[in-house]
């Protein structure tokens, strides 16, 4: 087992967590799960995709990069990211460590979750996040 942790913050200050185990270091998708949780941690959405999904990661001299696509009817996301590789997979660590004003941002990554229910679509774009990978699990 391997796997992926994604944190991202709003301003308003929702939370995505994109949680992704694979199968083996080479990465093939088991499953993930997207919550969006608000900024007391109370959930709002969340999504477990098995399918219509694409996933890659590797860790290089301690960066992490992952990418990231599925698509459904429900919730559609898409992550790439290039940047330090936080090795901390509790997620009280992991958001504090994301929040933290001294850290250093790596530039250029994406993550976008379009949420459709309720007859309403609801889109959030974050380009600051923090991300732990773990080959063997």
């Amino acid at each position: 087992m391997a796997g992926t942790v994604c944190l991202a913050e709003t301003e308003d200050g929702k939370i995505a967590k994109l949680d992704i185990t694979s199968v083996g270091t080479i990465g093939i998708l088991q499953q993930a799960l997207l919550t969006v949780s608000d900024k007391d941690g109370n959930e709002l959405f969340s999504k477990i995709y098995k399918e219509s999904a694409q996933y890659a990661d590797t860790i290089h001299q301690g960066k992490a990069l992952v990418v990231f696509t599925a698509l459904s009817g429900e919730a559609d996301v898409k992550l790439v990211f290039i940047g330090n590789n936080e090795d901390e997979y509790d997620a009280a660590k992991l958001l504090s460590i994301l929040r933290d004003p001294k850290r250093d941002k790596a530039q250029g990554n994406r993550m976008s979750v379009s949420i459709y229910e309720k007859g309403k679509e609801e889109e959030f774009r974050f380009t600051d996040m923090v991300v732990t990978v773990e080959k063997d699990i």
